[in-house]
């Protein structure tokens, strides 16, 4: 039951998340360019996850549980859009990244 809910797995991941960060950094894994990327990222991810538990900690109280459960529920409902949003701005960026490659090239 516990691995059923979203918010467990957003109780845990950030305390994993900073624990590979720290080892990668203590191991100068994030030293050359293209890993440093990896940092960002796993960095951003790491806050975003973050500012998530605080919505999860808000659903306490009176005046904000509400829009918070909204907030989830509409997320739920648009599912579809937002998987077909998703799936355009790849496919964009999948183009404009093979245009990128050309002029690079040539």
């Amino acid at each position: 039951m516990y691995f059923a809910s979203f918010w467990n797995y957003l109780d845990i991941l950030p305390p994993i998340l900073m624990i590979v960060l720290i080892t990668c950094d203590n191991l100068e894994l994030f030293n050359d360019h293209k890993n440093s990327e990896l940092e960002a990222i796993l960095l951003g991810s790491n806050s975003l996850l973050i500012w998530l538990k605080l919505l999860y900690f808000l659903r306490i109280f009176e005046k904000t549980g509400y829009l918070i459960s909204i907030i989830i529920e509409v997320v739920k409902e648009m599912k579809y859009f937002l998987f077909i949003l998703m799936l355009t701005v790849f496919a964009f960026g999948d183009s404009l990244a093979q245009v990128s490659s050309i002029n690079k090239e040539g």
